[in-house]
């Protein structure tokens, strides 16, 4: 394979209700030979918002 992309989306949100939300990618080799991670694509997808096909207990998801 050509190692995995995670893209994490959050929200914080403080004691007086005021929220922030953002979002970071986390890029992890398939090894440690030197090659670039490709972004294949959403594969699996958990919570609101996700692409058809890729939500939990999709067939996607083994």
């Amino acid at each position: 394979g050509d190692g995995r992309v995670y893209t994490l989306h959050y929200v914080v949100t403080n004691d007086a209700g005021v929220s922030a939300q953002s979002s970071c990618r986390v890029y992890v080799p398939h090894d440690q030979s030197g090659r670039t991670v490709v972004d294949s694509g959403v594969k699996f997808c958990v919570g609101e918002g996700c692409p058809p096909g890729t939500a939990e207990g999709s067939a996607l998801c083994r």
